[in-house]
């Protein structure tokens, strides 16, 4: 860690933990679907949801990291997954860094190895390191395949947002005071077999259409 990174994250995982601590207290929310089932149970999962909602599904899962569920992320192999995975091991959430450009496959069975090995869920972008936006990517696939695990598409969203239009994934941050919704779907098993392009295309088409769905009924849920 160089010497600005050293005075600039504890500034940033200190915003972080606030902002966290008052919409945890303030806010309002709402779970709903088989993601929650797992994480009572305890069984190992593959979580994935749009970059769009990464703080908004971030912030409702760190209410069970908190409760000891233990969990995996994977983050860019760049300067904003640097600080993402600085900010994630202070909630307790382990990381490991890849990209599509850079250490892709490997960290993809870096995680698929770790989950099987320490009983962890797992959480990847859908729409994977570069976009396009709320287009499913091949990642999460090609995890759950090497894995085993069941695939859950996820979706959060809330009553109260600012969208940063200028972010290619358009970023959506909660207000303090707003009402978040995690809806999830049934899980997709993807075949042990499935490792190329062609193999995974049954598997990527259904993530894509059940992540389509889960946008219409979060913005349903929360009155959009």
């Amino acid at each position: 860690m160089s010497d600005v990174q050293g005075l600039l994250y504890p500034l940033v995982n200190a915003f972080i933990r606030a902002w966290v601590a008052v919409l945890h207290r303030r806010g309002r929310f709402e779970e709903h679907g088989p993601l929650f089932d797992y994480i009572r149970e305890g069984r190992p999962c593959i979580v994935t949801a749009w970059h769009q909602d990464v703080f908004l599904t971030m912030f409702s899962l760190f209410r069970h990291t908190r409760r000891g569920w233990p969990l995996l992320f994977m983050v860019g192999h760049n300067r904003v997954g640097t600080l993402g995975a600085y900010l994630l091991q202070r909630f307790g959430v382990d990381c490991v860094a890849g990209s599509r450009r850079e250490r892709g496959t490997a960290a993809v069975e870096e995680l698929a190895r770790r989950a099987v090995a320490e009983n962890r869920s797992v959480v990847i972008m859908a729409d994977g390191s570069r976009g396009p936006s709320q287009e499913a990517r091949w990642g999460s696939l090609h995890l759950a395949a090497i894995s085993g695990l069941p695939l859950l598409a996820v979706r959060s969203w809330g009553d109260r947002i600012t969208v940063l239009d200028s972010t290619w994934m358009k970023l959506a941050l909660p207000h303090l005071s707003g009402r978040v919704v995690t809806v999830s779907a049934e899980p997709i098993l993807v075949p042990g077999h499935a490792r190329d392009s062609e193999a995974l295309a049954p598997s990527r088409q259904q993530l894509q259409q059940r992540l389509d769905l889960l946008s219409e009924e979060a913005d349903r849920l929360v009155g959009v």
